[in-house]
């Protein structure tokens, strides 16, 4: 929409922009997924249900949809048009969750081991058992600052073209 230009010449760094969308993107989700607490407020009132699991699970989602943001993020700077930027996030990202879960149970020896390493799906069902892990909270916040910092990367090669 012609905002980017407005930004660049205001009295604001890359750094400040990028992590301003990051951060209002993040707040947007975390109110959609605070919405889905009502499920939780009902097992607490109908039942005793296991609150650190679900806990931990809500970590999950949280750092999962940072890294989702944070890709989203990235192709969202790559191009003007919402379209291509949609795809170039949307088709990486589910071929990256639900193909690599898939591909890690056909692979076989090295292969396997590394792909076992970044499937998304093998972190996220460990918080869902009621696991916060250290190499599932590095590997999601890891990931997330890699996409952010190649995002500051593209908006600060913006200023020079």
């Amino acid at each position: 929409t012609g905002t980017i230009e407005g930004l660049l010449t205001a009295p604001v760094t890359e750094t400040q922009i990028v992590f301003g969308k990051f951060m209002a993107a993040m707040a947007f989700y975390a109110v959609l997924l605070a919405g889905t607490l009502i499920y939780l407020v009902f097992m607490l009132i109908f039942g005793p249900p296991d609150v650190g699991a679900s806990l931990s699970a809500y970590l999950g989602l949280l750092l999962l949809g940072a890294m989702f943001v944070a890709v989203s993020l990235l192709s969202s700077s790559l191009t003007r048009n919402q379209i291509v930027a949609w795809a170039l996030s949307a088709v990486p990202l589910m071929v990256f969750v639900w193909f690599a879960s898939y591909i890690v149970r056909i692979a076989e020896g090295s292969w396997r081991y590394v792909l076992q390493q970044v499937n998304v799906m093998r972190y996220l069902d460990q918080f869902n058992q009621g696991l916060v892990t250290l190499e599932a909270v590095v590997f999601f916040a890891g990931t997330t600052a890699l996409f952010v910092f190649l995002t500051m990367k593209v908006v600060e090669s913006r200023r020079w073209l």
